[in-house]
């Protein structure tokens, strides 16, 4: 300060006055002031001003019970969003380190399950012994765990917020958080790590600077020492700690004495007690190795191109596949938030850049860009940004609202933001229960919806326990290995046979060393899921086994590719399938263990997979009854509220299996056959060898289609609404070696049921068209072979629409183009003018030709029907019928011949595959409750609505219900043939024509072969129905009454196909 600046004033007392202005020469009169200045009354207290009331001291009173309903509802919304079914399949490998930990046989640092000696750092370990403590006291409790945690989370996180913050906005900044960290809440030790990283935050962040500065240490050492024993992400635990250290000095840096010196030494000590708190472990200094499906570069190379293991690496910016529909397996919600909450936390810490906390944006920064690289590090993100994001907004909106305008709208603000979170707090936790918030929202089975189970996939199961039955039985020794190419089956061996070792799984810190071969072996099975392979892929297969030391193969035909590996597998003789079990199959190198041990080779050789033997077992398990034949119901939006439909029975895909090993015998067969006709030529000469030369099929081609017709009809028992599974069976009948006359009103059915599943057209997805498109171009086939002409227009015209809107998923547009042009320019031969014509043409003409006629008759309503069917148009008829009901005119039209006109309505609906509405029908005339409506009947007709009666059973799989109905059809002639009723008593007990046909003239000997061909065919109906179902021993009766009845042996076609049954049936029940 220069001289001329005037002093500062010194300050008065707060009941000081100010001294009076007083001039120079008044000042000299006055007398000398005293030496004590003279007290004064005191100055009366100034009125307090006036505060006024903040905007939260003046929002209503009833806010405190919405923000506290706010409160629970993110709560209950967290504990049921994570409260689904378990279903990924390592917890069975926690649950059995866990069970070896309390049985005291788990070697710290030793891996358990690996055939040879090898280092396991179990980080969860803890985890593992205390999910199964829980586990033997309850199962669902397991789950309950875990749901708890995550809702404890968001309790966590919301005691970041300052007091007087507005409760809805957190509230919506949290339920943003939780839909992003849903996909990831696993029964996986990682949801403890997400808890923790929530505890180690908030105590990092809410933490006063007035306490003690061992404090905030101490209690950083007790989470990070929890931390590393449960979970491989405890890493985070340090590097947190020391991202806010660092960010506190930064902060003291740019805003001077903005952060206290106890804060400094308390945040200074916490990093190096934090790191070593992480090594109070088992694994002491080896406990520090990072997760290696994130910062492992080889491993991250060798599964990032396997379909299995891709989503594993899926990052937030993937454009093939889409993260958005990839991240949660269908369900576009979850990754949506993920995206809102990084982009509206980009913009607030945008807008308040000048005020942000050092601490909190360098955790936000390192856990944002950790999450762009890996999206299972998304919940990390989340846990970090969710908080933040909220704090920031309700800084900025109480800097940037200025206090005129805070008193004028605030309180609308907040009824507005809680009005909108009072909607929500009911609507999101509604959601979460049939999971429309969580993963697979799109698939009903699939979906996540509240439930607490425990669940094994049923095929992995079936297979370990199969392992383990052969290695307790002795039939498959210690020294054969074997290696599974799918994890789910590892870890469920892990949890049923604890002794057999694997090779690799979920356990990405394990098994490196045999990474390579691993890889190479799915390879070579994603190589051999392909249409044509070559001997080389094969080799490949086999080389990749040889390294692993395996003797055997286990295969999920699913986790490959879109097609099973199978046929490659089985077309190489060095692999023997062993065992069946849905969607997984275990094939033995047969050459391998030939080798190792020729002794042994042929000891395992009792375990190879004979078709023929399990499909003629006399004591194969019969097909169950169809629990329902009717089409269910649409299943709407609410009805997700109320249950959850099948997941796909494991019968269906086994189905599908056999039909692949089916489609192998067919080319084994043809192989076959064009290896015999050059020697059958060379010896009998050029006229033993036909122009359609096709030797009797192989008795593997027998048992296959037998075993994949009981499979799909078991499959269909169970449910009765997956097209694909109608097409399966249509596929089992054209495959199944029966007389025509049986199989192809099956197979129509069939395609028919198939195709009252799928919805039309343009509303169909590209699978459900592909089906859609099949079974329409094979029922136009069929319908135009039997002369149902209308019928296979419209199925023509169906299946190009299929084509156009719904094309199959592979379809390319020339393939899809050229298939459109040739179904448009279709053309069948007139029957009338025996000329090309357009299919539509040809049907026109005769609709013409009917109207005209019906029009001149007066046909009464039976009548029309059947010159409908009599002129090919049996779609027409079947409307005529199907209006008449609908109206509720049907009964009134017909009068007396009601009965003969529903009889041959329901005819008509059988003979054109609509079972399900000849059933309904049928229960119109005949009512279930009514057991004397059979015999109200004309008795002309009573055969004719029994007939109908067996055929619709048989044809939905009521096998039991269809026997019983036939055994009632015309019952004298099963016990005694009316010729034989005018023979002599002596002679009803001899066989055999040449006994029989000296005491007959010769046409008693023709109505006598008839009638033996009358019961030739019954007795062919009965096995062929027995067949089916898996009444092996009533089979082998049948058939053998079919070929020889009362000694004689039939002229039937399917003689020699009945044949070879009997000789299968007889083999199998030795």
């Amino acid at each position: 300060m220069s001289s001329a600046d005037p002093a500062p004033a010194e300050p008065r007392p707060n009941n000081e006055q100010p001294a009076a202005v007083v001039s120079p020469s008044v000042e000299s009169t006055l007398p000398p002031p005293p030496d004590t200045p003279i007290p004064l009354p005191p100055m009366p207290p100034a009125p307090p001003a006036e505060v006024k009331p903040s905007i939260i001291q003046r929002w209503p009173e009833f806010f405190g019970i919405v923000d506290a309903l706010f409160i629970a509802s993110l709560l209950i919304t967290g504990f049921l969003i994570a409260s689904f079914a378990a279903r990924n399949s390592d917890y069975l490998q926690h649950l059995a380190t866990g069970r070896l930990i309390a049985e005291g046989t788990y070697s710290f640092g030793q891996d358990p399950f690996a055939a040879t000696e090898r280092t396991w750092v179990n980080h969860s370990w803890l985890i593992d012994w205390l999910t199964f403590q829980t586990y033997q006291f309850s199962e669902p409790l397991v789950v309950g765990i875990k749901a708890f945690l995550v809702m404890a989370l968001m309790a966590v996180l919301l005691l970041q917020r300052q007091r007087g913050e507005p409760i809805w906005i957190w509230t919506i900044a949290l339920f943003v958080g939780l839909l992003a960290i849903a996909p990831r809440a696993n029964l996986q030790p990682v949801v403890v790590s997400y808890f923790l990283l929530g505890v180690l935050m908030t105590v990092l962040l809410r933490e006063k600077s007035t306490g003690p500065v061992w404090r905030l240490p101490a209690i950083v050492a007790g989470i990070c020492a929890v931390w590393a024993n449960c979970d491989s992400w405890f890493i985070l635990g340090p590097i947190v700690v020391a991202l806010v250290c660092l960010g506190a000095f930064i902060q003291n840096v740019t805003d001077p004495g903005s952060v206290s010196d106890t804060r400094k030494k308390s945040l200074l000590l916490a990093v190096p007690v934090s790191i070593a708190a992480c090594m109070l472990s088992p694994f002491h200094v080896q406990v520090w190795q990072l997760p290696p499906e994130v910062f492992d570069s080889t491993l991250i190379s060798e599964l990032r191109t396997d379909p299995l293991y891709r989503n594993l690496f899926l990052t937030p910016f993937d454009g093939n596949p889409s993260f958005i529909t990839t991240y949660a397996e269908g369900n576009p919600i979850n990754a949506i938030a993920y995206f809102l909450l990084l982009g509206v936390s980009l913009v607030a810490f945008a807008v308040h850049y000048a005020r942000l906390r050092w601490s909190g944006l360098l955790v936000w920064s390192a856990l944002a860009v950790l999450s762009i690289v890996h999206a299972r590090a998304i919940p990390f993100f989340v846990i970090v940004a969710a908080p933040l994001t909220a704090a920031t907004i309700v800084r900025i909106s109480r800097e940037q609202i200025g206090p005129m305008t805070q008193e004028r709208i605030g309180t609308l603000l907040g009824l507005f933001g809680r009005t909108v979170v009072f909607l929500l707090a009911f609507v999101i936790p509604a959601l979460t229960w049939p999971g429309l918030l969580n993963s697979y929202a799109n698939s009903p089975a699939l979906a996540r919806r509240v439930d607490w189970r425990l669940t094994i996939e049923p095929g992995a199961e079936r297979i370990a326990q199969q392992i383990r039955t052969w290695r307790t039985s002795g039939q498959l020794p210690p020294e054969i290995r074997g290696v599974a190419a799918t994890p789910e089956v590892s870890q469920t061996c892990n949890w049923i046979i604890p002794t057999e070792p694997t090779v690799f799984d979920h356990r990405y810190n394990v098994g490196s060393e045999q990474l390579e071969d691993f890889m190479a072996l799915r390879n070579a099975l994603r190589k051999l899921s392909r249409s044509e392979v070559s001997a080389n892929v094969r080799r490949e297969l086999l080389t990749a086994m040889d390294r692993l030391d395996a003797d055997y193969l286990i295969i999920d035909r699913f986790d490959v590719g879109n097609a099973a590996p199978w046929p490659g597998i089985l077309l190489d003789n060095s692999l023997k399938l062993w065992f069946l079990e849905g969607r997984y199959a275990i094939f033995g190198r047969t050459d391998r263990i030939a080798t190792k041990n020729p002794t042994l080779a042929k000891q395992l050789k009792a375990l190879e997979y004979d078709p023929v033997q399990v499909a003629f077992d006399p004591r194969f398990e019969p097909v169950s009854a169809p629990r329902s034949i009717e089409v269910g119901a649409p299943y709407t939006f609410w009805d997700r509220f109320i249950r959850s439909p099948n997941l796909r029975p494991r019968a269906a895909n086994e189905a599908e299996a056999l039909g692949n090993m089916y489609q192998i015998a067919i080319r084994k067969y043809e192989a076959q056959v064009n290896n015999s006709m050059p020697a059958r030529w060379l010896l009998l000469g050029p006229a033993s060898v036909p122009l359609r030369y096709s030797p009797l099929p192989s008795r593997e081609m027998f048992a296959l289609s037998v075993l994949q017709l009981r499979a799909i009809r078991q499959a269909l028992s169970e449910s009765a609404d997956d097209p694909r599974m109608f097409f399966t069976l249509a596929e089992s009948y054209q495959n199944l070696q029966v007389p025509p006359e049986f199989r192809d009103p099956q197979y129509v059915t069939a395609l028919r049921r198939a195709l009252n599943r799928i919805p039309p057209p343009k509303e169909s997805t590209r699978r459900q068209g592909e089906i859609g498109f099949l079974a329409s171009i094979e029922l136009s086939r069929m319908h135009q072979g039997q002369g149902r002409l209308d019928l296979a227009v419209e199925m023509l015209r169906q299946a190009e629409n299929y084509l156009r809107y719904a094309p199959p998923v592979d379809a390319t547009p020339e393939g899809l183009s050229k298939q459109l042009k040739q179904l448009e320019e279709t053309q069948w031969i007139d029957p009338q003018t025996r000329r090309p014509a357009k299919p539509e043409d040809i049907v026109q003409k005769r609709s013409d030709d009917y109207i005209n006629f019906t029009e001149r008759q007066k046909l009464p309503l039976i009548a029309r029907a059947q010159a409908a069917r009599q002129i090919g148009l049996v779609g027409e008829a079947v409307k005529i019928y199907r209006e008449s009901i609908a109206a509720g005119q049907f009964e009134a039209e017909t009068g007396a011949e009601y009965p003969l006109a529903a009889a041959d309505y329901i005819g008509l609906l059988l003979a054109v595959g609509d079972v399900e509405r000849a059933i309904e029908t049928l229960n119109m005339v005949m009512p279930p409750d009514d057991p004397t409506a059979l015999d109200k009947l004309p008795p002309q007709l009573r055969a004719v609505f029994e007939r109908h009666q067996f055929q619709a059973n048989w044809m939905v799989g009521n096998y039991p219900v269809a026997a019983k109905l036939f055994a009632l059809m015309d019952p004298d002639s099963e016990t005694v043939p009316p010729i034989a009723k005018q023979l002599p008593p002596m002679l009803l007990g001899m066989t055999g024509m040449a006994g029989i046909s000296q005491f007959l003239g010769d046409q008693q000997i023709l109505l006598f072969q008839e009638q033996l061909r009358f019961e030739a065919n019954r007795a062919l109906v009965r096995g062929t129905i027995a067949l089916e179902e898996g009444d092996n021993p009533t089979a082998l009766v049948e058939f053998r009454k079919a070929l020889n009845p009362r000694g004689v042996r039939t002229d039937l076609p399917v003689a020699v196909i009945l044949e070879q049954y009997i000789a299968m049936l007889e083999q199998a029940a030795k």
